[in-house]
């Protein structure tokens, strides 16, 4: 079973439409989140982890700023969902 994450930026539109698309593919399991504080379900440090594959539909530095706050929460003032 291979896992794969669709990311957007408020996994409001994007990520989650994508998941509903795939959600029924066999031999894959899917979950949506999103990068920014107002996303409807963020990424968490959980859900990096549980993907073998991660599609994202984001500018790449809010890629990276979502990444470098899960992995290192203590450098950011924000809070995530760990």
């Amino acid at each position: 079973m291979t896992h794969v994450l669709f990311i957007c930026s408020r996994n409001q539109w994007r990520s989650p439409t994508a998941e509903r698309v795939w959600r029924n593919h066999p031999g894959i399991e899917v979950r949506s989140a999103g990068t920014s504080a107002k996303a409807k379900r963020a990424v968490s440090k959980k859900d990096i982890v549980w993907a073998d594959k991660i599609l994202v539909s984001v500018k790449l530095i809010c890629l990276l700023r979502a990444v470098a706050i899960v992995w290192f929460p203590q450098s950011f003032e924000c809070r995530i969902k760990a």
